[in-house]
């Protein structure tokens, strides 16, 4: 790669994060302390005229204990009120992906992606570009993350990766190319170990199909890295899409448990 290469690729990364942190939210459990904690990230869609929050269905179940869920929204820890619904296992594979409707006054508060950014057709081999979003908590420490019980300070990180087309052991890890894509990420510079996306379940996978028209589209959540495998796997959003269609208030719910 040229400099000039690396430039263009260099400014294609700092827009898509820019982008990608618009609709990209740390979440928090507050405790009976009113002491909140960071675990994990979420990514707000607009769909069909209304506002989404999604999330990794383990962040929250993780969590289950604790009082209040909330998100981070400009510095300010923020409540969520209302109902969430959660997809664990379907169809006996591993979903992992948990969604809840904005009430009208948080969402006129957040900026939404909207839906004809959302990913429906297989990116171009060899000539897309992706990256990975979220709040890892590793990389948050509590003492200087969270200022105050309703502020905070988290900062967000982004791992570029590719599309992973070649993995083949989809049954050792519970899941299935037709429900989830599989990552890969790059290296250091000096060739060292490869970067690990740990700690960012919820966030989403962003991808620009093609380079050569760099318009970004969120493909998929985030679920799970396989340190031992080198890869990481994100629940496609188009199944996000149908089960949230599926599950929404105005269905009846079905209950998916592992």
């Amino acid at each position: 790669m040229n400099l000039e290469e690396k430039e263009v690729i260099d400014k294609l990364i700092k827009n898509a994060e820019q982008t990608a942190g618009r609709y990209t939210h740390p979440i928090f459990t507050v405790g009976h302390n009113s002491k909140p904690d960071l675990i994990g990230t979420s990514v707000i869609i607009e769909l069909d005229n209304k506002i989404y929050l999604l999330t990794a269905a383990h962040v929250l179940t993780s969590a289950a204990s604790m009082n209040i869920i909330a998100i981070g929204l400009e510095g300010k820890i923020t409540p969520i009120s209302t109902e969430w619904f959660f997809a664990e296992q379907l169809d006996g594979v591993e979903f992992d992906v948990a969604f809840t409707e904005l009430s009208a006054e948080l969402a006129a508060e957040v900026e939404a992606l909207p839906s004809s950014n959302l990913l429906h057709t297989e990116p171009n081999q060899g000539e897309h570009f992706c990256l990975v979003n979220g709040y890892p908590s590793s990389k948050n420490k509590p003492s200087k993350a969270l200022r105050q019980p309703s502020k905070y300070a988290s900062k967000s990180y982004s791992f570029v990766s590719y599309l992973n087309y070649d993995f083949d052991q989809w049954d050792d890890v519970n899941k299935d190319p037709e429900w989830h894509y599989c990552s890969a990420h790059g290296r250091k510079q000096g060739n060292q170990a490869p970067l690990k996306p740990n700690g960012l379940s919820g966030g989403g996978l962003w991808v620009i199909p093609n380079i050569a028209e760099p318009k970004l589209y969120l493909a998929g959540v985030y679920i799970e890295h396989y340190t031992h495998k080198k890869v990481s796997f994100s629940t496609r959003i188009d199944k996000v899409i149908e089960t949230i269609i599926l599950k929404r208030p105005n269905k009846s719910l079905k209950s998916d448990s592992k």
